[in-house]
C-alpha cells in the first residue's frame, strides 16, 4: 500500500492498493467472511485469478480472459467498500490483460 512519503497516524490519508490478483483475493476473502459472496462464486473468481496471475507472470496479454474478468467485475453488487474494491481491482486487472 502506498501511504505517501511520510506516515502520521493522526492523518487519514487514502491508501491505494495495486491491481494485483493477491489484492483481489483479499477482497474476496473479506466478502466471503461477511457472508455477501458465496463459496462457489469465490471459487470461480479465484480460478480466474489464477489464470490472470499466470498470464501476468509471463507478461502475456489475453483479451478473452480480460473480457471474462471484466464481466465478473460488472456482476459484483457494489454494496460495500470491499465489493467496490474487488470490482475496481478486477477492472484494472482486465485492463492490464488487454495491454
Amino acid at each position: 500500500a502506498d501511504q505517501g512519503r511520510v506516515f502520521n497516524p493522526q492523518q487519514q490519508l487514502p491508501v491505494s492498493w495495486p491491481a494485483e490478483p493477491v489484492i483481489a483475493r483479499a477482497y474476496i476473502d473479506q466478502l466471503v467472511r461477511a457472508g455477501t459472496l458465496s463459496a462457489d462464486d469465490a471459487d470461480a473468481m479465484n480460478a480466474a485469478l489464477e489464470e490472470v496471475q499466470a498470464k501476468l507472470d509471463r507478461s502475456r496479454r489475453d483479451r478473452r480472459l480480460a473480457r471474462r474478468v471484466a464481466a465478473i467485475a460488472r456482476d459484483i453488487e457494489p454494496d460495500s467498500r470491499a465489493a467496490r474494491g474487488l470490482s475496481d481491482t478486477l477492472d484494472a486487472l482486465a485492463a492490464r490483460l488487454r495491454g
